[in-house]
């Protein structure tokens, strides 16, 4: 949902059952928050990335609700393809609450192509694909804690009512897509 704040319509989206995976209160709020974070701020400073996020499902699970499975990791696979400095990472992440450091959940891409059985970046050139999937180089990458894709959090339009808007900004101006006109 934090990524679509853009659109009323797509942040809602965000909420259906087919997009939903269970996720512990600390995993969720804590590591996988402070990742989202960390990839929302790439999308901003290397201006375009191809981003594919997921549980790791398997026959074992545990399950709630009308058997709703529970994974026990996720992935995000992040590749960054600004030619010609094309680059790639991975992450697998336990699902349960973390002190770690993110970089401590790095692993190539070709693992979690592995785990999964999806082939993620298939159209890429077989030479740079291999380069990128089978690598871990977090020297590639900035690591910046905290967000600074929303400098301006809140939307200042004002709703039919008068109230102010309670809709995040969108990147540094200070309206949200509803109000940006």
């Amino acid at each position: 949902a934090g990524d679509m704040v853009f659109n009323k319509r797509a942040m809602s989206e965000t909420f259906f059952m087919s997009n939903i995976s269970p996720q512990l209160p600390g995993f969720n709020r804590g590591i996988w928050k402070i990742l989202e974070q960390q990839v929302r701020n790439w999308a901003v400073m290397y201006d375009t990335l191809h981003v594919v996020t997921g549980p790791i499902l398997n026959d074992n699970l545990n399950s709630i609700g009308n058997d709703v499975s529970i994974p026990e990791y996720f992935y995000k696979v992040i590749l960054d393809y600004n030619i010609p400095f094309y680059k790639g990472i991975a992450f697998l992440l336990p699902n349960e609450s973390s002190s770690n450091d993110i970089k401590h959940y790095a692993v190539t891409i070709d693992s979690v192509e592995k785990l999964t059985g999806l082939d993620f970046f298939h159209k890429l050139d077989d030479t740079i694909e291999e380069s990128i999937e089978s690598n871990i180089n977090l020297d590639k990458w900035s690591w910046i804690k905290g967000d600074i894709y929303f400098p301006n959090p809140q939307c200042i339009g004002l709703l039919p009512n008068g109230k102010v808007c309670n809709n995040k900004s969108i990147l540094d101006t200070k309206y949200c897509s509803e109000h940006l006109g």
